[in-house]
C-alpha cells in the first residue's frame, strides 16, 4: 500500500510538471507573437565617449611623451608622466565631423632654423613650434586634417592647430574614402 501511494504521488507530480511545461510553452508562443518583426539598433543616436584609437604622438614638443586618444568626434591629449601614469592635458571637441581614421607621422629631427629664428626675429617662429610628430586624421566630411598642439602659457591650456585639406571631389563623400590611412616609414 505504501509503495502504491509513492507511485501515485510520483504520477501526480509528473502530471503537474507536464501541465506546467505546456503552460510555459503556450506563454512563450503568446509572448513571441507580440515581438516586432524588425527593429535593430545599429548606431547610437548620441555622442559616444568611446575611444577608438590610442596613438603615441609627440605633437607638442620632441621632449614630451604625448599620447593622443581618438574618439568619434574628439581628440584628447595626455602626457605620460615619469610615474608611468597618463595625465590629461587638453581636449579638442569641436571637430564637427566623425573621425574615420588617424595616424601620427614624423620622427626626431634636428631643427634647420637659423640662429636668427631661434632668437625670434624671423616671422616670430621658435624651434618649439615644430613638433616631432604630426597627427593626421580623415573625417566623414571628406577632409584630411593635420593636427599639432602648442602650450598656451597664459591660460595653462593646450591650443590645437589644425590644417585642413579637402580630399573628396565636389562635396561627394564616398563611404570608403578615408577609412584607413597608411604612413610610409621612409
Amino acid at each position: 500500500m505504501e509503495v502504491f501511494g509513492v507511485h501515485q504521488r510520483g504520477t501526480t507530480g509528473q502530471r503537474e510538471e507536464e501541465e506546467a511545461e505546456e503552460q510555459q510553452a503556450t506563454l512563450q508562443q503568446d509572448s513571441t507573437s507580440f515581438l516586432p518583426v524588425y527593429g535593430l539598433l545599429s548606431r547610437t543616436l548620441v555622442h559616444s565617449p568611446v575611444v577608438k584609437k590610442i596613438l603615441p604622438a609627440r605633437i607638442r614638443r620632441p621632449d614630451l611623451n604625448d599620447v593622443v586618444f581618438i574618439g568619434e568626434t574628439f581628440i584628447e591629449l595626455h602626457i605620460l608622466t615619469e610615474a608611468g601614469k597618463l595625465q590629461k592635458v587638453g581636449c579638442k571637441t569641436d571637430i564637427r565631423a566623425e573621425i574615420r581614421d588617424a595616424r601620427s607621422f614624423g620622427s626626431q629631427r634636428e631643427s634647420t632654423l637659423s640662429a636668427a629664428s631661434h632668437n625670434g626675429t624671423s616671422n616670430g617662429s621658435h624651434h618649439e613650434d615644430l613638433p616631432a610628430d604630426i597627427l593626421v586624421m580623415t573625417t566623414d566630411s571628406g577632409q584630411l586634417q593635420f593636427v599639432y598642439a602648442r602650450d598656451c602659457l597664459e591660460q595653462g591650456q593646450v591650443d590645437f592647430i589644425i590644417s585642413k585639406k579637402q580630399i573628396d571631389l565636389k562635396g561627394v563623400h564616398p563611404n570608403h574614402l578615408g577609412r584607413s590611412i597608411a604612413v610610409d616609414p621612409k
